[in-house]
C-alpha cells in the first residue's frame, strides 16, 4: 500500500500533467488543506518553483506580495509564520505560475472559489488554439484545402507524387522527372500550421500566417525555394546542390543545417536563427557582405535600416513555437499579442497609454485564449475579449 508521502507525490504529478481526475484534484486538495503534509507539499512545490525559470522577470515584488495576500489569507496561518520568506515565495511562484499556463488544476485548490489574482479577463466565449490547417496551390493554380482533403494521393505534379500522410503533413515522393521547373506553394492562414518534406527529402515548418514557394522537383545546380511568415528548416545535405532560401529582403545559403527564419512584414527585423550546421546570409535589398553566424546565433536584419547584426541567442525559445510553446525574452506586449494574434486569428487593439513592461516565459499553445491571457493579467495588463463583424479581437488595456 502506498504511503501518505507517496500518494501526495503521485497525485501531484497527476494534476501538474494535466491527467488529474476531478476525484484526484479534490484528494489533492484535501492534503493541502492538511497541516501534517505541510513540509512534504512545500518539497514538491519548492522542486517545481526552482524547476521554472519565468517567475522572477513576470512579476514584481509588489505583484509577489498581493498573490501571496490573496493565496494564503483563506487559509491556515502555519505557512506564512513558518516558512523562509523566499521559500514561502516558492510556494506563490509555482502556484501563479502554474494558474498561468494552466496545465493544472492548482488554481482551483489553491484557492477553489476566486483566482488567485483579479486579472479582468472577460470573456464572451474562448477562442480555441489553431490547428493544423493550410492550402497547396498547385503549378495550374488550382488549390487543394488540406484540412478538409483526406489523407493519401493528393496530385501529381512534374517529377513528384504530392501526399498527405496526416492530418498536419504534406510530403512529395520522387515521380517521372522530365525536366520541367514548375512551382507549388504552401501557405498557412492565421491559426494554421503545417509540415513539409520537400522533394530532397528537406523537411520545413510552417507557422501561422506563414507560406513556401518551391518547385515539385530539384532539377538545376541549386534548391531554391521563397517564404513568408516563419518556417523552422531541417534541410538534406547535398554538397553539390547548394539549398536557398529567398525571403524578399535577404538570401539565405545552406549545405545540410536547422535554421529557423522569422520574415513576418509586421516584425521589425528578419531574425534568422542557426541551430546546427552552417548558413550564409546576405542582404537581397542593400549592399552587404554576407554573414556567416556560428550555431546558437541569430542575424537580425533590419527592415527599415538593412543592417544586419549577429548575437547569441537561446535557440529553444527561437522554435518553441515548432515545439507546442510561446516563449518570450523579455518581450513587449506588442510582440507578444502579434503571436497570439496570428496563432488564435483574432485582432488586437489598444486603449490607454500601454506601459513598456517585457514578458518572459513559457505559455502552451494548445491553450484556449483566455488561458493563455491570464499570465498576461498577473502583470497588470487588462484584456476584454469581443466579437465583431471581422471576427473576434482582444482589447489590452494598462
Amino acid at each position: 500500500m502506498a504511503t501518505d508521502q507517496e500518494q501526495i507525490q503521485y497525485l501531484w504529478q497527476q494534476v501538474f500533467s494535466g491527467q488529474a481526475t476531478e476525484a484526484e484534484r479534490h484528494a489533492l486538495n484535501q492534503l493541502l488543506a492538511d497541516d501534517r503534509y505541510k513540509d512534504d507539499i512545500e518539497r514538491l512545490m519548492q522542486a517545481t518553483y526552482e524547476g521554472m525559470e519565468v517567475t522572477s522577470s513576470f512579476f514584481s515584488m509588489s505583484q509577489k506580495e498581493a498573490m501571496l495576500l490573496e493565496i494564503t489569507k483563506n487559509r491556515t496561518t502555519t505557512l506564512s509564520r513558518q516558512v523562509h520568506p523566499l521559500r514561502r515565495w516558492g510556494w506563490v511562484a509555482a502556484a501563479a505560475v502554474l494558474a498561468g499556463l494552466v496545465i493544472t488544476g492548482i488554481r482551483y485548490f489553491i484557492q477553489p472559489e476566486k483566482q488567485v489574482i483579479d486579472m479582468m479577463v472577460v470573456t464572451t466565449g474562448d477562442v480555441m488554439p489553431g490547428s493544423h490547417k493550410a492550402v497547396l496551390t498547385l503549378a495550374d493554380g488550382s488549390k487543394i484545402t488540406l484540412d478538409d482533403a483526406g489523407n493519401g494521393e493528393l496530385a501529381k505534379q512534374p517529377g513528384a507524387t504530392v501526399m498527405k500522410p496526416d492530418s498536419g503533413s504534406l510530403v512529395y515522393k520522387g515521380g517521372v522527372a522530365d525536366g520541367r521547373l514548375v512551382y507549388n506553394t504552401l501557405a498557412t492562414p492565421r491559426g494554421g500550421q503545417y509540415r513539409l518534406v520537400l522533394p530532397d527529402g528537406t523537411v520545413a515548418w510552417l507557422n501561422a500566417a506563414s507560406s513556401i514557394t518551391y518547385p515539385t522537383a530539384f532539377n538545376g545546380r541549386e534548391r531554391s525555394v521563397e517564404t513568408s511568415g516563419e518556417v523552422y528548416f531541417e534541410v538534406a545535405r547535398n554538397a553539390q546542390q547548394p539549398f536557398l532560401v529567398k525571403t524578399g529582403r535577404q538570401r539565405i545559403e545552406v549545405l545540410g543545417t536547422h535554421f529557423n527564419i522569422n520574415a513576418y512584414h509586421d516584425e521589425g527585423a528578419i531574425n534568422t536563427t542557426l541551430l546546427e550546421g552552417a548558413i550564409k546570409v546576405t542582404p537581397a535589398v542593400t549592399t552587404g557582405k554576407a554573414i556567416l553566424p556560428k550555431p546558437g546565433q541569430q542575424t537580425s536584419y533590419d527592415l527599415q535600416t538593412g543592417h544586419i547584426q549577429v548575437k547569441q541567442v537561446n535557440t529553444a525559445t527561437a522554435i518553441a513555437w515548432k515545439n507546442g510553446l510561446f516563449s518570450f525574452e523579455k518581450a513587449g506586449i506588442q510582440e507578444v499579442m502579434r503571436q497570439l494574434s496570428r496563432w488564435y486569428n483574432v485582432d488586437v487593439i489598444y486603449e490607454g497609454n500601454i506601459p513598456s513592461q517585457t514578458f518572459s516565459g513559457d505559455i502552451y499553445r494548445n491553450l484556449g485564449l483566455s488561458k493563455a491571457l491570464e499570465m498576461l493579467g498577473f502583470v497588470g495588463f487588462h484584456f476584454e475579449m469581443q466579437n465583431g463583424p471581422a471576427g473576434k479581437s482582444i482589447i489590452v488595456k494598462p
